[in-house]
């Protein structure tokens, strides 16, 4: 999981015209705004690395998500925010984006299957 957002949060840097050409026209400074979400998403990938900072930095990661879902229908219904991304890719991505949000809070929760368990019997 740090991998995936300290590489997500690369990205923003690395692409960041085209992760401002998704934002809304609604948000000011849009490549500021990629900026911020990349260094978002890199600062929780490290507060991922330690277990008394680990579950805050999961409910980061869950709101960063949840707060992306709109970009992604903002994306979907907008031709000039698409660009040359097939509506395809954009339509598996909510759900993707789904499964993202219940990894992080699964592993916010350590008393959730399969952390629980114990040489294969979960805790009593």
């Amino acid at each position: 999981m740090i991998f995936t957002y300290l590489f997500a949060g690369m990205a923003h840097f690395f692409k960041r015209d085209f992760f401002a050409s998704l934002t809304p026209p609604f948000i000011p400074a849009p490549h500021a705004f990629a900026v911020l979400t990349g260094m978002l998403y890199i600062l929780l990938s490290f507060l991922l690395l330690f277990p008394k900072t680990r579950k805050g930095a999961c409910y980061g990661i869950l709101l960063l998500l949840a707060l992306g879902i709109p970009f992604d229908f903002y994306m979907l219904y907008s031709d000039s925010a698409r660009g040359e991304i097939p509506r395809g890719i954009l339509l598996e991505r909510i759900p993707f984006k789904v499964l993202l949000i219940g990894w992080a809070f699964w592993h916010s929760h350590p008393d959730l299957p399969p952390n629980n368990l114990k040489a294969g019997f979960p805790k009593p």
